[in-house]
């Protein structure tokens, strides 16, 4: 489902996925100083959760994590339909054309590496985040154009062929 109903989502609230405590709050640090709210998650399992209960803005992920890949999160967040407009930043250590590549294939939004500029970091999250909140509105009140434009929607101007 695409959420619709705005009290659904908390527009506020940033998922930050990194397994290194010191690294986590460092970025929750940057997501706080961008006036989000900082949610924790320390491996894949807590993050898949933490996504699905709080429906956040935004999820910062690493893909180098105790339990499951970042690859695979991302993928079963772009697969499942209540979190799949959620935009997924991709923050890691892992500098190679093909962990990039793979990434950008898996759903994410953007890729940075670390160590990381914290003045590009803060400007993509909250062009993402900030942006998901303004389509989430838009779609709540009807905006048909940007209906349209989500995964899997039928274009209202379209007729549907009898079977």
């Amino acid at each position: 489902m695409f959420v619709s109903n705005l009290k659904e989502i908390d527009d506020r609230n940033v998922l930050v996925v990194e397994d290194d405590p010191e690294i986590n709050q460092l970025v929750g640090a940057y997501v706080e100083l961008a006036g989000f709210n900082y949610v924790s998650a320390l491996n894949g399992i807590e993050a898949l959760a933490q996504a699905r209960e709080c429906f956040p803005s935004a999820v910062v992920l690493d893909l180098m994590l105790p339990d499951l890949s970042g690859l695979e999160i991302c993928r079963q967040l772009k697969a499942d339909w209540s979190t799949c407009g959620i935009p997924v930043i991709i923050l890691t250590a892992l500098d190679s054309d093909d962990s990039r590549l793979e990434s950008l294939r898996c759903g994410a939004a953007v890729y940075l590496t670390k160590p990381f500029d914290p003045d590009e970091f803060l400007d993509v999250l909250c062009r993402l985040a900030i942006g998901r909140a303004d389509r989430e509105a838009q779609v709540a009140a009807g905006d048909t154009a940007i209906e349209a434009r989500r995964p899997g929607a039928r274009n209202p101007n379209q007729t549907q062929m009898p079977e």
